[in-house]
């Protein structure tokens, strides 16, 4: 039998109640999250402390010690290689510089994320050791916005 549980804020619908999250239903989210994006430590915990807190305000699960599975399951995935916030960091910051973005906001960014400092700043380092500067940076951002209007007349191009 499905158990329904009327909402009244949804449209008068009915949701159909997750399962309580244990710890081997946290596993293959976490399994089914790295194999899908991949990504900063911070993301699969976020990910995972939302279903471990939807399973403790539909179920009456313990908080505690979802919230100690969850940190288990992080530390796993970081020990066995499945995440490397330094290894995300480096590439992100990459992708960034590479798209003419600034170091400034290449380490907002990155925070933003989730990643420590230690990794943002190592990455930012192997940015300036083998990277564009923040000068040859807009540059590149700047011929990336011309190549669009190549072919345009003046008068669209200039926008007033």
């Amino acid at each position: 039998m499905v158990d329904y549980t009327y909402i009244p804020d949804q449209d008068r619908r009915a949701r159909r109640l997750a399962p309580a999250a244990t710890e081997p239903t946290l596993r293959r989210v976490a399994q089914d999250y790295v194999d899908r994006f991949g990504g900063p430590s911070a993301n699969l915990r976020r990910v995972l402390q939302r279903h471990a807190l939807r399973s403790v305000r539909e179920h009456a699960s313990d908080a505690q010690e979802l919230a100690a599975a969850v940190e288990r399951i992080v530390a796993e995935f970081v020990a066995a290689g499945a995440l490397d916030d330094g290894r995300f960091a480096e590439a992100a910051a990459r992708n960034l510089h590479g798209r003419g973005k600034s170091q400034r906001l290449i380490v907002h960014t990155l925070r933003a994320r989730g990643l420590t400092g230690g990794d943002v700043s190592a990455a930012v380092a192997a940015l300036n050791s083998d990277a564009l500067t923040d000068d040859q940076a807009a540059l590149a951002l700047a011929r990336r916005g011309l190549d669009v209007t190549v072919g345009v007349t003046p008068s669209v191009v200039i926008r007033v």
